[in-house]
Formats: C-alpha cells, sequence, structure tokens
C-alpha cells in the first residue's frame, strides 16, 4: 500500500536531519534504488521548481539539495559491505527483467510540505500509485536474489523528492510552512527509468558516484 496523501506534518520546529544514524557513519555506502534525475525526461521540469522554490528555504538552518543529487527515496538494498557487487548485479539484473514495460510513469510531485527534517515534493495520485508497483517489483528481485529476509522496510511508504534538508534542531517552522503553502503547485515529472546506487551521506548531502539504469520502458 502507497501512502499518496500523506497527513500534513504538525511540526513545530526543525530536527538535525543529520543525526547519527545506527549503521551509517562517514565510510557508509548503501545499495538503494531510487529515481535520480541526471538523465530523466522530467529533469527539466523538476529543476525549474527546485528553482522556484528554493528562495523561500533559502535561510540559515537548511541543506538545499543542488539538482545533481535530487532524487526520489524509493527502496533500500543493503549496505555494501554486506551486499557484494555481484550481489548488486544480479538484483539490478532481476529488476531490469522484472521493469520492462511497466512505464514510463508521469507523476504529480507538490505542492511542497515541510516536516522537521525537511522540504520535501511528496509524489500524489494515479503516477504514485504506478511507482508504487515499480516499488513492489524491485522488492520481489531483492527478494529472489538475497532472500526475502532481507528485503528492507515495509509495504508502505512515502515517495517524494527532497529539496532541503533540517541542519539544525529548534527552529521555527511556521514561516517556511506558510512561504510554501503560498507557492502552490504541484509540477508534473515524467520517470522513464529508476536506478541502482550505492548512496552515501557526505557534506551535508546524500550523494553516489554511478547510477545503474533499471529502465522502465
Amino acid at each position: 500500500m502507497v501512502l499518496t496523501d500523506p497527513e500534513p506534518s504538525t511540526d513545530h520546529r526543525t530536527r538535525d536531519h543529520w543525526w547519527v544514524r545506527p549503521g551509517w557513519g562517514p565510510e557508509t555506502r548503501w545499495y538503494t534504488v531510487h529515481a535520480t534525475f541526471a538523465d530523466q525526461p522530467g529533469t527539466p521540469a523538476l529543476v525549474a521548481e527546485a528553482a522556484r522554490l528554493r528562495p523561500l528555504v533559502e535561510r540559515t538552518g537548511w541543506d538545499l539539495v543542488p539538482d545533481r543529487w535530487l532524487h526520489l527515496t524509493m527502496q533500500g538494498v543493503g549496505d555494501t559491505a554486506v551486499v557484494n557487487q555481484d550481489q548488486a548485479a544480479r538484483v539490478a539484473a532481476a529488476a531490469r527483467r522484472s521493469l520492462a514495460g511497466t512505464g514510463p510513469i508521469t507523476v504529480e510531485l507538490g505542492p511542497a510540505t515541510i516536516d522537521a527534517e525537511g522540504v520535501n515534493l511528496p509524489a500524489r495520485g494515479e503516477g504514485a500509485r504506478a511507482l508504487d508497483a515499480v516499488r513492489e517489483r524491485v522488492r520481489e528481485a531483492i527478494g529472489g536474489v538475497l532472500g526475502n529476509d532481507a528485503v528492507e522496510g515495509g509495504t508502505v511508504w512515502r515517495p517524494h523528492v527532497s529539496l532541503a534538508y533540517a541542519n539544525t534542531t529548534g527552529l521555527p517552522l511556521e514561516p517556511v510552512r506558510e512561504d510554501l503553502a503560498a507557492a502552490g503547485g504541484p509540477v508534473a515529472v515524467q520517470i522513464d527509468r529508476v536506478h541502482l546506487i550505492a548512496l552515501r551521506r557526505q557534506g551535508h548531502l546524500y550523494r553516489w558516484d554511478d547510477a545503474t539504469a533499471l529502465p522502465l520502458h
């Protein structure tokens, strides 16, 4: 089940997104399947929307996500210290076979929302439900290679693109929330592939070096 229309956050103050999570250290790399936007047909629309909204968040206490690192969070695969390159390649091959013919998908992102740790463009409507079907196939591919017990997370998720992360705890959210509410939206973005990446947290950003494309067409 996908949560396409999440309830608005009732958070009142920021919480530092970059707190040290269990299992994550400076050298941690985590295989994930996300939609990245270096080569998507919908990249120009998303980049334009991010540029429109960034001035509303450009204030102390927030780390803006540059265009290069915009991504739609989907499904973790596993720590690269546990899942080796051969296993990752097999997951990619299985997912590629399973995803063929499932897209492209046009998804509505936004209007922008804010919670304690970030400013996001949530995916909504039929496009979000189509992404849910993509994620389920990815999860089946991971289970087929690594075993069902290795599939991370549950069936409920909130597909979104993050525009900014809070880097301070205790700042009031209401000024940003009011600005975002007045900005309107959403933006329609086409996604024709997802990507297997080795994600790392570096310099208050999520980064990756290579992206293995998993086409939806």
